[in-house]
């Protein structure tokens, strides 16, 4: 039994030292803050805006915390930042040209948020900006005027029946010129005979008479 009783001790003894050693990771992580704050209010896209804070545990203010930025419903990463060794950030976020385009116009969030480690829970504070025009995407685009076509005037012919090459057929063409000096010189040579011809009847008819 007294070797029992030192058992129960001892085992008593090491639960109370792992309590101890775990007490500060517990409250760490259970009092883990964020506190950011937003340069402006209205913004139109385009714009820059300064998102600036501080990170405190349960110990004070938390340094090389990682801060994350999101905006919108589609929670499109803006900015990363991360803390001094005093527990604060501050940086410039740019508006997208996108923004309230996924159903968040005109109130925009903006999200910022401190990732969990084995030492620090995680924290989050939700933001608000106005948007003061509206995003890209609904913005309709004007249709592209239609190029009006040149008319020619009424007296003068289109260029191509201007310059149209005749193709009327000349009769000399389909002959060759070869074929065309032998009929002459069949005429001259049928002259010939019919003039010799003419000749010869009234040589022959004086003849007769004689």
């Amino acid at each position: 039994m007294p070797r029992l009783s030192v058992s129960r001790s001892a085992l008593v003894v090491l639960l109370s030292v792992f309590a101890l050693l775990i007490a500060p990771i517990g409250s760490a992580h259970a009092n883990t803050a964020l506190q950011a704050a937003l340069s402006a209010d209205q913004v139109a896209h385009g714009d820059t805006i300064t998102v600036s804070g501080t990170v405190t545990g349960a110990d004070g203010p938390i340094g090389d915390a990682a801060v994350e930025v999101y905006g919108g419903t589609d929670e499109l990463n803006l900015a990363s930042f991360e803390t001094d060794a005093d527990g604060t950030f501050s940086g410039d976020v740019t508006i997208p040209e996108t923004a309230g385009a996924g159903g968040d116009f005109p109130e925009y969030p903006i999200v910022i948020s401190v990732p969990p480690t084995p030492s620090m829970a995680a924290a989050e504070q939700a933001l608000t900006v106005t948007l003061t025009d509206p995003p890209v995407a609904d913005t309709p685009e004007e249709p592209a005027a239609e190029p009006v076509p040149e008319q020619e005037p009424a007296d003068e012919q289109p260029a191509e029946a201007q310059t149209q090459p005749d193709t009327s057929l000349n009769p000399f063409d389909l002959v060759p010129w070869w074929m065309a000096v032998i009929g002459v010189l069949g005429l001259a040579a049928l002259a010939g005979l019919a003039f010799l011809a003419r000749r010869r009847r009234p040589d022959e008819n004086a003849r007769l008479f004689h």
